[in-house]
């Protein structure tokens, strides 16, 4: 599932994410002390929605500066084929440097972030091929 283009991604509200997070904290042990309660429940929490956010931008600028690329060549034209356009080496460097930029380790990012990334580039590439020839 791309997660940039699923419809609960992008109606999910504020106050959702309040009431799923009042969800969460429900199946918490509750110790006697506050700190101990909210340390060992958000920081954990804030991490991992920290990463979740360092992958989205990583993810979405890659997409970003692809179609900004892909604007340079003519889908219709026998020159322009998906392996002109797409160029694993040159897509893994773009997203390496974005690791980097945001602090994400760059290997495990990669392991599913290039052909997530990929098939994300090639779906856009292959609508705006069809598009460009009617």
């Amino acid at each position: 599932m791309d997660f940039q283009d699923s419809f609960y991604y992008q109606t999910m509200s504020d106050n959702e994410v309040v009431i799923a997070f009042m969800a969460h904290s429900e199946t918490r042990p509750m110790p006697s002390d506050f700190q101990e309660y909210w340390s060992g429940m958000w920081t954990p929490l804030t991490q991992r929605c920290l990463t979740v956010a360092k992958h989205l931008f990583v993810m979405q600028k890659a997409f970003e500066l692809f179609k900004a690329n892909k604007t340079r060549h003519e889908c219709g034209s026998d020159s322009s084929k998906w392996s002109d356009i797409f160029v694993r080496k040159e897509e893994e460097k773009i997203l390496r440097s974005l690791c980097r930029h945001v602090k994400l380790e760059e290997d495990n990012f990669l392991d599913y972030g290039l052909n997530q990334h990929q098939n994300r580039c090639r779906k856009y590439y292959a609508q705006e091929c069809r598009f460009s020839r009617t």
